[in-house]
């Protein structure tokens, strides 16, 4: 991982935990927050606990936290056009 990406990394971070997927998997807990694939991914969300979508991207760590930063700077453009 670039050394650039590691405050983000620090940020972004969580402890394996089961989220749910309603309506589509609910059976055995939910979908794994951190899950041994083939890769990373980053799936949205608006409430901790509940996923939005399952993304499967299988990235390499680099590009999901591109991947990442992108989101963050399209939601915070979004957020400073709402509060102008």
């Amino acid at each position: 991982m670039p050394t650039e990406s590691t405050p983000l990394w620090e940020r972004v971070q969580i402890t394996q935990t089961k989220w749910a997927l309603p309506p589509l998997v609910n059976l055995g807990g939910g979908f794994w927050t951190v899950d041994i694939e083939d890769g990373f991914h980053v799936s949205r969300y608006r409430n901790n606990g509940t996923f939005d979508e399952y993304l499967c991207s299988q990235d390499e760590l680099s590009p999901a936290l591109r991947n990442l930063v992108l989101a963050s700077e399209a939601a915070t453009a979004g957020l400073s056009r709402k509060i102008s």
